[in-house]
């Protein structure tokens, strides 16, 4: 019995630590990586809207060429 005693102990030092170092993870780490995806995604907006005006350029100078 006081080895199960023992292995209950040592389960919840365990899952002690782990929840200590899941709050570190959520408190330090995760708000920088939102920070770099944010950028991310802003440069991935710009691009996208460059593409898209480049496309409307592209479309009007050919309709321009092929209907005189």
């Amino acid at each position: 019995m006081e080895e199960n005693g023992k292995y209950k102990l040592t389960i919840e030092h365990r899952l002690t630590i782990l929840e200590s170092q899941l709050n570190t993870v959520m408190n330090n780490h995760l708000p920088h990586i939102q920070e770099r995806v944010d950028k991310v995604n802003k440069k991935l907006t710009w691009l996208l809207a460059l593409f898209v005006t480049n496309l409307f350029s592209a479309i009007g100078i050919l309709a321009k060429l092929l209907l005189g």
